[in-house]
């Protein structure tokens, strides 16, 4: 399962532990009980090396920090008859960025963000910007 192996970091659905390396810690609510369907969305930001969660387009937060390897992505079953789906953006997700622009502008006194009509681009002028 993830975050069992060596190097491996996953959200676990029964307990809602995020595990490294074989150790759990505490951090969302479980998902995919007998009587809900959730999408959990698992988000990578690259500028910040880090891995946040969202569960059914709600941002869960920071899950994992400084990711410095290789990321070969997997998603571990341990229950017969379920089913998993997966979409590398050629549908929309329900987690939107837009939503977290108003947080993040907050923290970006006299830079300009720039996102066209689709909300696909985001203009940060060349600056870098190190939150």
């Amino acid at each position: 399962m993830p975050g069992w192996e060596d190097s491996s970091w996953g959200y676990h659905g029964h307990d809602g532990l995020m595990v490294f390396n074989s150790e759990g810690k505490p951090f969302g609510p479980k998902f995919m009980t007998s009587d809900t369907i959730d999408t959990i969305g698992c988000c990578l930001n690259f500028r910040n090396n880090t891995v946040f969660y969202t569960r059914n387009g709600v941002n869960l937060g920071v899950a994992f920090r400084d990711l410095k390897k290789a990321l070969y992505p997997y998603v571990g079953m341990m229950s017969t008859g379920g089913s998993v789906g997966a979409n590398f953006g050629y549908r929309k997700f329900k987690y939107t960025v837009e939503r977290s622009i108003a947080t993040l502008s907050g923290k970006l006194t006299g830079i300009t963000l720039l996102i066209d009509h689709f909300g696909t681009h985001l203009d940060l002028q060349e600056k870098v910007i190190n939150l």
